[in-house]
């Protein structure tokens, strides 16, 4: 026998996964590499990110972001390399932290409801991770090139270019972990954007 899950996802669970997804997010941001010919290390924040977007979808995901912000802009040291404060958010990285919401926001769109077909939502998936990792290779380097004056054409050698392979390998792991919670789970907000079909007790 299926019953429908009602569409309407409960406030507090999305709020409450919005806020444990900003902690995970936090704790992701502190493992951080530096590079030695850029200001922007590599970190796991990408990482997190697709699953966010294919996870928490829109709203929530773009919510979980901003608790993120919040908690690095009151001076807990949250972002890239255990720093944080306003000042992190008003230099060159400040960019790259603030595309997080607006990436999960136009990804979200995308992913934002499970698809019936197993194959539709994979493409679902990967369409809106890449998405997600366009706009931050958008705002990223133009914020950086805003604060350090470095040249559009720098900022993006040095803000983008070098980090495409490693956050390719990110979503190869990302995508199967998001696609089997998406899958093997029915209680995420990515299920509450349409009426989801499930085995009654």
């Amino acid at each position: 026998m299926l019953q429908e899950i009602p569409k309407t996802y409960p406030k507090t669970r999305g709020i409450a996964l919005s806020a444990l997804f900003a902690v995970l997010l936090s704790v992701f941001s502190l493992i951080s590499i530096p590079l030695p010919f850029t200001v922007v290390p590599v970190t796991l924040q990408v990482f997190m990110i697709y699953l966010i977007v294919n996870l928490l979808g829109s709203y929530y995901g773009a919510l979980s972001c901003v608790f993120y912000l919040l908690l690095g802009a009151i001076g807990l040291p949250v972002f890239a390399g255990g720093t944080g404060g306003v000042a992190v958010l008003a230099g060159p990285l400040g960019g790259f932290l603030f595309a997080f919401p607006v990436s999960v926001i136009f990804g979200g769109m995308i992913s934002g409801k499970v698809s019936s077909s197993s194959k539709m939502d994979a493409v679902r998936v990967i369409v809106a991770s890449v998405v997600s990792l366009a706009i931050i290779y958008i705002i990223g380097p133009l914020w950086l090139d805003d604060i350090t004056n470095m040249g559009i054409s720098r900022a993006y050698l040095l803000g983008a270019v070098p980090f495409i392979p490693v956050d390719i390998v990110k979503a190869i792991f990302a995508v199967p972990v998001a696609l089997y919670f998406r899958r093997s789970r029915n209680d995420l907000p990515v299920h509450r954007r349409g009426l989801v079909l499930k085995a009654a007790d």
